[in-house]
């Protein structure tokens, strides 16, 4: 047993009494090395939990912090004297010092995964992160985060996972996660109609859009669009949209059993040659290619 694992028991005693409302699914405490823990950001713990009601956990104060991905369901969470809702696609980022308590909302089913951190750099992250003093972050539709902590999470159950390459999966969501929130607490100052445009593309990713029918739509020029939009977001309309259908594209490969064709035509890309050519440029691999890379690297996560 690890020491982490005997501190987390500890600080955990008296949370577990109803051991039939939840399942661990996975729990995993990897070895650490003494050069990972002096130079990179590392794991203590991951677990996969399916709870329901009347689920709850407290734990005392302990020297990590906690990154938290709620799967389905919504549960609550509990940290500094304040209520949190947690529902799919929220990410909690906290520092343990201080203690938290989770909890499964009303008579629901609650999944979430953990990860709990640590690493030299955690602190300057985690204070980025808590610029806007709120602990949890809701996805954007159009947000990476996902992706980020499920390759983090794949890659840590494989064998003989390399330290390094985890340290860098751990900056990748992290820095990523820090840069969301924090763009989204400049949404303020972006024009409202900028931000009507993203809803759209988030939301409405299988209809067609070109720059002239936005234009009207929004009673502005293209070019004030188009230059406005690059400014807030970094890149091109039309180019946000597409990573968006691509992202929605490696969803429905993974999760439906849709052919190639039919996945094309859902985000609204009509031709399935310009489809798997454009999936290719943006990921390196066509999307059939990416299918049976996800499936099989799940079929091995299943023995876990």
């Amino acid at each position: 047993m690890s020491l982490f694992e005997l501190v987390y028991q500890n600080a955990t005693l008296a949370s577990h009494k109803n051991k039939d409302t939840f399942t661990l699914c996975s729990n995993y405490y990897p070895t650490i090395s003494s050069d990972a823990k002096n130079n990179l950001f590392y794991i203590l713990n991951y677990g996969y939990i399916e709870a329901k009601y009347p689920y709850s956990l407290s734990a005392n104060s302990l020297e990590s912090y906690l990154l938290l991905y709620t799967t389905s369901g919504e549960g609550q969470f509990i940290y500094n004297n304040k209520t949190h809702s947690l529902t799919k696609k929220s990410l909690v980022f906290i520092n343990c010092l201080k203690g938290f308590h989770l909890k499964v909302a009303g008579s629901s089913t609650w999944s979430y995964q953990r990860l709990y951190l640590n690493g030299s750099h955690l602190p300057f992250l985690y204070s980025n992160y808590m610029k806007s003093s709120n602990p949890v972050h809701q996805c954007i539709p159009s947000s990476n985060l996902p992706d980020f902590f499920m390759k983090l999470t794949n890659y840590i159950k494989l064998e003989d996972p390399d330290e390094l390459v985890c340290s860098v999966l751990i900056d990748t969501l992290l820095t990523n996660l820090v840069v969301e929130k924090n763009s989204c607490s400049l949404d303020t100052s972006i024009p409202k109609y900028i931000l009507q445009v993203r809803e759209l593309f988030d939301t409405e990713y299988f209809n067609n859009f070109d720059l002239d029918d936005l234009s009207i739509r929004f009673n502005v020029s293209k070019y004030t669009l188009s230059r406005e939009f690059s400014k807030c977001f970094g890149i091109s309309p039309i180019e946000y949209l597409i990573r968006n259908r691509i992202k929605i594209a490696k969803e429905l490969l993974v999760d439906t059993n849709y052919t190639i064709s039919e996945v094309s035509f859902r985000i609204g890309i009509f031709n399935t040659t310009h489809f798997i050519n454009l999936f290719k440029k943006h990921t390196g691999i066509t999307p059939l290619q990416y299918r049976k890379q996800l499936n099989k690297e799940l079929n091995v996560f299943d023995s876990f």
